[in-house]
């Protein structure tokens, strides 16, 4: 018998440590001891990679409880192709190693391009310039991030010179073959499911300039609802199709532009 539980003991182990090398802690765990530790704690998670397949793996936002996961908060999947395209949710950006820690990225759709460089693949960390372009090329937004967090943004601005106009006799129209705006702006909208019980409600109005040619420039936050969200909508805005611009006199003109974004999670 003695053999026999050996071999068992040996297996368990192994299956053990293979379980453990399929889940990396990205951040130091967080584990409450005591029901009144926990209590006198907001919740808080940490992050692990957990590999559930060849080519797949997912990012567990976690907390452990006297030495057992207590809960699973947000969860992120993502996918490697020919070690070459991670597939996270609905987009597939192609990479490119450059040396350690410094990957070239680009997402592309039928009209504009995403592209910058990465610190690592999984978890997806931008650290550097992203830039959004369209189908010529034209610089539509810049971020800059560190190590993962956004730290600054730029939109295309036109020329201190250019007289930008309050009131005018016709006012920018949206292209009407794209439907109304705001529809246009809320079918884009991604809403992380993190913001599922956290309250937030309202809206972020913009301001923006739609130039003489229709294009959306100067985009500016007037009232900022939540900064996530303000972000996922400039980029929507940053990109919309060109304008009808506004006129004076049946001449097109530079006019300023509101656009409210309202949110509400359902």
């Amino acid at each position: 018998m003695k053999p026999l539980m050996l071999i068992l003991f040996t297996f368990l182990l192994l299956v053990e440590v293979s379980y453990a090398q399929d889940t990396t802690y990205i951040d130091k765990k967080i584990e409450y001891f005591s029901s009144k530790e926990k209590s006198n704690n907001s919740e808080k998670y940490a992050r692990e990679i957990i590999k559930v397949g060849k080519d797949s793996f997912k990012i567990e936002y976690c907390n452990y409880y006297d030495g057992k996961r207590y809960a699973t908060g947000y969860t992120e999947g993502f996918k490697i192709k020919d070690d070459s395209i991670l597939i996270i949710k609905n987009e597939s950006w192609s990479f490119r190693k450059i040396c350690n820690n410094v990957y070239a990225v680009n997402l592309r759709d039928s009209e504009y391009v995403q592209k910058g460089i990465a610190y690592s693949i999984i978890p997806f960390v931008k650290n550097g310039s992203f830039i959004y372009l369209n189908s010529v090329n034209d610089t539509l937004l810049t971020e800059h991030y560190e190590m993962g967090s956004l730290k600054d943004y730029k939109t295309p601005k036109i020329k201190n010179t250019d007289t930008i106009y309050t009131s005018v006799d016709e006012y920018p129209i949206f292209p009407s073959k794209y439907g109304n705006l705001r529809d246009y702006i809320s079918k884009r909208i991604i809403i992380p499911e993190i913001y599922a019980e956290s309250g937030i409600q309202g809206k972020t109005i913009f301001r923006t300039v739609i130039t003489s040619t229709g294009e959306v420039k100067n985009i500016e936050i007037l009232r900022s609802l939540d900064r996530a969200f303000d972000l996922t909508c400039l980029r929507i805005i940053a990109r919309l199709p060109k304008f009808e611009p506004g006129k004076i006199k049946g001449k097109n003109v530079n006019t300023y532009y509101i656009i409210p974004v309202a949110f509400r999670y359902e």
